[in-house]
């Protein structure tokens, strides 16, 4: 009756960390380059932000929602096609400020 019960404790018993994760975590390599993307991924966000609305709006829905066109314009009371222009010339916008940046 208990069959996938003492399976499933069975397998929590058995689980191991495979060596390479461990030792990538003990030497803090995953940690560093983790800390680097959240940190470029706060940057991009405050320079999308600081494109303005809608602009922001739609590079947000478009890429960290992944939303279609028709509903971003569904939602921001837009038709597709001037979503689909500002969001290129809001990626224009930003792929400048991203350049003028030193990194």
């Amino acid at each position: 009756k208990r069959k996938a019960v003492n399976a499933f404790y069975r397998l929590q018993k058995n689980q191991t960390v495979p060596l390479e994760e461990a030792i990538s975590v003990a030497s803090g390599q995953d940690i560093a380059s983790d800390y680097e993307t959240a940190d470029f991924q706060k940057m991009l966000l405050e320079k999308i932000t600081s494109l303005g609305e809608p602009d922001s709006t739609i590079i947000i829905q478009k890429y960290y929602y992944d939303r279609k066109s028709r509903e971003i314009a569904k939602a921001m009371n837009l038709s597709p096609v001037t979503v689909r222009v500002r969001l290129n010339r809001a990626l224009k916008r930003l792929r400048k400020l991203l350049t003028d940046e030193e990194f």
